[in-house]
């Protein structure tokens, strides 16, 4: 009995203490091909075919990866916006991921009447999770349309499928989703932000079902927000706007703000940090990890504007000065991306304490990386980069036991 006492204490220490320490530097990402490989039925039975991924958006939540919407093959093997959701399962032990599989369809019409129009592209950073359910904030489109001005949401079941999805109430006056970012902070409230010339902010409390309660107008943004960046940490909300004009990429700030806000779902100022990022840089991707911030991938703002492989962290400190709550930023201690990557979706996995960048388009030749001898057809590339682990995975502690025996 005693044995067993220490081993769940040791482990219960292990899990408080994961977030103590600043992540470990990413030493090497690990590329995983035919990252979404599916099975369609083309109208003469099933076909086993590469299905890419770009424009859309993901979340990990336990032991999955969800990768929803986007721009790639529909079911009747057409390119284009489509409705489709998938899960991959992540090993816990090695990273990296198992096969897609096919989840809920997303709803066709919702409750905007589109006429069939799928528009669920360019919903990088607009995607995220509670403990059991996901929600998309609106939805714009790639090819033609009007956007979505609800929020789509379903229930992460027992066994880890998808419920049916579900819309919430249409947004508040002429606000709508396209390019807008979304984050959920500890108070229970989901948060709408930016979009296409927009500076709107909308937030909602979400109800003990997974549903949204009414919509709230908070004050707007110090600037628009295009192809923005978000995270969350606790109650803070960390943004960087990108473009300010859309379309304009000489609007682009490296001006990061920061909000924090109340246990009644109620926000406080948007605060400018004084530490800007390294470079100028839109539909690049925050996320948190502790207290560390890692900014990845994106697009610069030349005339004709190239997608990057930068990574980049900083620390956050919360009881920090309002100016200096996100400070260090810094892209020398992580390896940079193996390629560059823009349209994709970054998410942390707490099962095998790597990151994960999917649903990636890519400016890379193929054939041309030194990691990398197959064509690759498109600019949509259907892998996943997998980061070195950022603390210890399970089965690094089974390989070093750290152990005493006590009689």
């Amino acid at each position: 009995m005693k044995k067993i006492i220490i081993l769940t204490i040791a482990l219960l220490a292990i899990s408080l203490t994961a977030f103590a320490q600043a992540p470990a530097a990413i030493t090497a990402w690990t590329i995983q091909q035919d990252f979404c490989r599916d099975m369609i039925d083309a109208g003469s039975g099933p076909v086993d075919t590469a299905n890419p991924t770009q424009m859309g958006g993901g979340v990990i939540v336990g032991d999955y990866i969800y990768m929803v919407g986007g721009f790639n093959l529909d079911p009747d093997n057409n390119m284009g916006d489509n409705r489709m959701a998938y899960r991959f399962e992540i090993n816990p032990y090695y990273g990296n991921v198992g096969p897609a599989e096919r989840m809920a369809l997303l709803p066709e019409d919702a409750a905007t009447a589109l006429s069939g129009d799928e528009n669920y592209a360019y919903i990088h950073d607009a995607v995220v999770a509670t403990d059991d359910h996901i929600y998309i904030h609106g939805g714009s489109w790639n090819g033609s349309g009007a956007e979505r001005n609800v929020c789509t949401y379903t229930e992460i079941l027992g066994d880890g499928t998808l419920a049916a999805w579900s819309v919430s109430s249409v947004y508040p006056g002429t606000y709508v989703g396209d390019i807008g970012v979304a984050a959920i902070c500890e108070n229970g409230y989901l948060y709408l932000i930016g979009g296409y010339n927009f500076d709107d902010v909308v937030y909602a409390q979400i109800q003990p079902d997974g549903s949204l309660g009414s919509w709230t107008v908070a004050a707007d943004m110090p600037r628009n927000a295009n192809f923005a960046a978000i995270t969350s940490i606790g109650n803070h909300i960390i943004l960087l706007p990108a473009i300010n004009t859309a379309w304009d990429r000489a609007t682009i700030t490296k001006k990061l703000y920061v909000c924090e806000v109340n246990t009644d779902g109620t926000m406080g100022s948007w605060v400018e940090q004084t530490e800007e990022v390294p470079d100028f840089v839109y539909n690049g991707n925050l996320e948190a990890v502790g207290n560390t911030i890692f900014m990845v991938g994106g697009r610069n703002n030349g005339s004709s504007p190239n997608a990057e492989p930068w990574v980049w962290r900083a620390t956050f400190n919360g009881s920090a000065a309002a100016a200096g709550k996100v400070t260090g930023w810094t892209d020398g201690v992580d390896a940079q991306l193996p390629c560059s990557a823009r349209y994709h979706e970054v998410a942390y996995s707490e099962k095998s304490k790597s990151l994960y960048v999917f649903g990636i388009r890519s400016d890379r030749d193929g054939g041309t990386s030194p990691w990398d001898t197959h064509i690759i057809p498109t600019a949509v590339v259907n892998e996943v980069m997998i980061s070195s682990p950022l603390f210890d995975r399970p089965g690094q502690l089974n390989a070093d036991p750290k152990w005493v025996l006590y009689e």
